[in-house]
């Protein structure tokens, strides 16, 4: 059975590499928006605050995500490039539904 579940990532880009990170960024956008189980992507950054960037991303199942999606070629390029920008580690929160139609089902 699916479990649909949001990923909630903010990153914080060191100055002199946002530019870089932003190209990485809008080049891996399209790969995972084109993954089966992906119901929606969307990249944002903070007003005010440069290099500081929201994913907000809602996927079908969350063993797909990690166990295959996680693991592709392009996904792993980018996390290796990204996180050598990252002015302070990244926060991660795991998201799950309330109810089916939170889910984007």
């Amino acid at each position: 059975m699916a479990k649909p579940f949001t990923v909630l990532v903010t990153l914080f880009i060191k100055p002199d590499c946002r530019e870089e990170y932003l190209e990485a960024l809008r080049a891996v956008l399209p790969q995972s928006r084109s993954e089966p189980g992906c119901i929606s992507l969307r990249a944002h950054e903070m007003t005010g605050e440069p290099g500081t960037i929201v994913l907000l991303e809602d996927w079908r199942d969350e063993d797909e995500y990690t166990q295959e999606v996680m693991q592709r070629d392009y996904f792993q390029r980018y996390l290796k490039l990204s996180e050598t920008m990252y002015a302070k580690p990244r926060v991660v929160t795991f998201l799950r539904p309330i109810s089916p139609d939170e889910a984007g089902l």
